[in-house]
């Protein structure tokens, strides 16, 4: 039997998370809420900045929630769930990286334009 195939009224087969347990939700707050501290500072060690520090919580938590059904019982719960925090921290840094280039090649395409036009850019502005 596998985890989406669990029974409700019996205890899954399975080592994993069933996905219709009417107890994952409690399971995942026994497991999740006490290390809320320590992702939230962890989270700031990544990110420097208080702010993108609880979206970052706030991405990992979602994320652990959506693929708790993957989650081994009986396996670290803390490293499960700070890789996540990790991964979303890497993943938000690789998105801003590629929207900073993106950035800078639009204005480089935007000056080259205008070197090219000969006019001031103000009077380009104006027409």
């Amino acid at each position: 039997m596998t985890y989406l195939e669990c029974n409700v009224d019996s205890a899954p087969q399975t080592s994993r998370i069933c996905l219709t347990d009417p107890y994952r939700a409690s399971t995942f707050e026994l497991l999740a809420l006490p290390l809320f501290d320590s992702v939230h500072s962890f989270a700031r060690s990544l990110a420097r900045n208080s702010a993108e520090a609880e979206d970052l919580v706030q991405e990992a938590y979602l994320r652990a929630w959506r693929g708790f059904a993957t989650f081994e019982p009986g396996t670290n719960f803390k490293a499960w769930i700070f890789k996540i925090l990790k991964n979303a921290f890497l993943s938000s840094r690789a998105s801003a990286h590629y929207r900073w280039r993106a950035f800078q090649v639009d204005m480089d395409d935007m000056l080259g334009e205008l070197r090219s036009a000969g006019a001031a850019p103000v009077e380009i502005l104006i027409n």
